[in-house]
């Protein structure tokens, strides 16, 4: 019996032991598991190889260019970006009615007509400008033959075949074909490569300028021309951070990362052209690649780019307006800890305490994510972030998700929302990531758009209550660029999903810029149901207004003016938004953090009287030389017991 007391005693202690170490583990470092090392930060123009047609300067040209708009325009375009070329529609060998072999999306391979193929193109939207279809028909048509001759087929990939399209729903793409049947672009009597893209980001490039010269002759006809309108639409400009540790796994051979070097560039752009030839840096070796290798392999948009490095030390700070708006650090990453760069940062009440919670969504590159939570500590502080959810590599990209928070389900704990975009299929999906109070759940789809249903990037998302039922929907603030359009788009929560979206407000034609506003949620008149606000930016003035929908249930009411600025007195691009109750009078209010030179940062408050915004008041003043506004993440909560809402602030220390 002693034997057996000792024995069971000793595994006691060993399982008690284990729990321990697993315990200690789990909780003791996750500061230390956010750790991410120096990034390196791109900037760039454009999107795509930047080779021929620069297809977002074809849709401006087309649109607003009287020399490319007018009738027969089209033909201007392409001997604008093709040089010395001719557009012949008389040779049999490439009718319209001729059979060509083309390879479906899924490997099937089908004889069809040239113009059935051409219908079958997802290139651009049938709502283009004639001129504009009409080049596209001409080039898609070109670039179709050119790779049938090159393979005896057309393969799959090289154009937006969609076998599934209903030609008869895009009239206007099917008249853009009839109007340019036949027509081929020649040089010197043979077809081109006609090449194109979404974006050159204001100069297109030679085909040597992307791929080896030993893998295409020269060609005179793809020279490189300005394309000044791309700088109007989309893609033109474009960022992206990316860790050293996703460099040297995808190049291991240099072993650790020490920096790039550029060797050459095409001589033609910003910053000296398109990047040619790039040196990467490494503690075991250097080695000499293409830019546009380097470009498909860390996913940048183009190689057209500069880059910086970014060394990392993050801070939280918070706001409390019971203490006089003292600010005080609740937390500290230490240098080399914690990127800020890569931090999506989000509120609310996670666990159910009645004080708000801060959550960041970390990237970690290699699409991994992380969601960290930094929960209250009751005296208006936050406790070390603790890991309450972790993708696996490859399965959620941060970049693609625009977040935030409401209590979907209706349980008291909020919940996070991500609004995830699906780049190559242009399509959208609700996740929902549900709180139990100590961690989220895996995420579930509450909503999906399907293929080619939803511009992720043409939506400002935000979240409400707007019909008063007690469970929070979705607001999609939506963008039309070719109609100068918006729609204000409401999913509405049934406690397990959203229903589909209706439409609660549409501004018509050419009566709001969409990129132009700045959209959060509150309950502004005090009534049942959250209404929008929107910080309206008039460039051309310099001046601001505040701009208030407010919510019938099942509807928005038109936007009434409730501040303006006056003509230049107000920068709107140097102002970050945020919305909270801070005289706690039951109406939301507006905060406007505004950057100063200086190294000067101002909040301002515009309190709510129900019909109106006060005029602005000096909520906090950081004083010159003390706070960089564009180093800043601000949100709002309830971080204390007063009532009042508070601000945080991520804040960049690093280089």
């Amino acid at each position: 019996m002693v034997s057996n007391l000792k024995i069971g005693q000793h595994f006691k202690w060993l399982s008690l032991l284990l729990i321990l170490v697993l315990a200690f583990q789990f909780f003791a470092f996750p500061p230390k598991a956010a750790k991410a090392e120096a990034m390196v930060d791109f900037t760039g123009r454009g999107y795509g190889h930047g080779v021929g047609l620069s297809m977002m300067s074809v849709y401006f040209m087309s649109k607003n260019d009287p020399t490319y708009s007018q009738e027969g325009g089209y033909q201007n375009i392409i001997h604008y970006f093709y040089k010395g070329v001719a557009i012949d529609g008389f040779d049999p060998t490439y009718s319209d009615d001729n059979q060509v072999l083309v390879e479906h999306p899924d490997g099937t391979m089908v004889w069809k007509t040239m113009r059935d193929y051409l219908q079958h193109l997802a290139e651009e939207p049938d709502s283009w400008p004639k001129e504009g279809l009409r080049t596209t028909m001409v080039t898609a048509r070109t670039y179709g033959w050119y790779k049938y001759e090159q393979n005896g087929y057309i393969p799959k990939g090289g154009q937006a075949h969609n076998p599934s399209i209903n030609p008869s729903t895009r009239p206007n793409i099917v008249q853009a074909i009839q109007d340019t049947s036949n027509q081929v672009i020649k040089y010197n009597g043979n077809i081109i490569v006609a090449a194109y893209s979404s974006s050159s980001g204001g100069y297109t490039a030679r085909l040597e300028d992307i791929w080896s010269p030993n893998t295409f002759q020269y060609y005179p006809y793809a020279e490189r021309v300005p394309s000044p309108w791309d700088a109007q639409g989309s893609h033109y400009n474009w960022t992206k951070s990316v860790p050293t540790s996703v460099i040297e796994s995808n190049y291991p051979q240099i072993g650790s990362f020490k920096g790039l070097q550029v060797l050459s560039r095409s001589g033609y752009g910003d910053w000296g052209g398109r990047v040619l030839r790039i040196r990467i840096l490494g503690s075991s070796q250097n080695i000499e690649i293409s830019g546009w290798d380097l470009r498909t392999t860390l996913g940048l948009k183009s190689n057209l780019f500069t880059f910086s490095y970014n060394f990392s030390h993050t801070a939280l700070y918070n706001i409390l307006s019971s203490r006089g708006l003292a600010m005080g650090r609740a937390w500290d990453s230490g240098i080399g800890n914690w990127v800020y760069q890569a931090s999506k940062m989000v509120v609310g009440d996670f666990n159910d305490d009645g004080l708000d919670d801060i959550a960041i969504m970390y990237n970690y590159g290699n699409s991994m994510s992380r969601l960290w939570v930094f929960t209250n500590n009751g005296s208006g502080g936050f406790n070390s972030p603790a890991l309450w959810w972790s993708s696996t590599a490859g399965a959620w990209s941060q970049p693609n998700s625009k977040l935030a928070v409401g209590d979907f389900d209706g349980d008291g704990k909020d919940d996070i929302l991500a609004f995830y975009g699906y780049e190559s299929t242009r399509q959208t999906k609700a996740w929902v990531f549900t709180s139990s109070g100590t961690s989220f759940r895996s995420p579930t789809a509450w909503w999906d758009s399907g293929p080619n249903n939803w511009d992720w990037v043409g939506s400002k998302t935000e979240v409400g209550d707007f019909n008063g039922d007690g469970k929070d929907d979705i607001l999609a603030f939506y963008g039309y660029s070719t109609t100068r359009q918006t729609k204000a788009w409401v999913f509405n929560s049934n406690g397990s999903r959203f229903n589909s979206p209706t439409k609660w407000w549409d501004s018509g034609s050419n009566n709001w810029d969409w990129a132009g506003s700045k959209v959060v949620v509150g309950n502004f008149d005090g009534s049942n149901g959250d209404d929008i606000l929107v910080v309206y930016g008039y460039s051309t003035t310099r001046q601001t207004k505040a701009w208030v929908f407010t919510s019938r249930g099942n509807r928005f009411n038109f936007p009434a003016a409730w501040w303006s600025s006056g003509v230049n007195n107000w920068d709107w691009e140097g102002s970050k938004t945020e919305v909270g109750d801070f005289n706690g009078d039951g109406k939301s209010d507006l905060i406007i953090f505004y950057n100063y030179n200086g190294a000067r940062t101002i909040g301002w408050l515009f309190k709510s009287n129900g019909l109106s915004m006060n005029y602005p008041v000096v909520h906090w003043d950081s004083g010159a030389g003390n706070w960089e506004w564009q180093r800043s993440l601000f949100v709002t909560g309830k971080f204390d017991t007063d009532n009042l809402t508070d601000v945080a602030a991520l804040y960049n220390h690093g280089s």
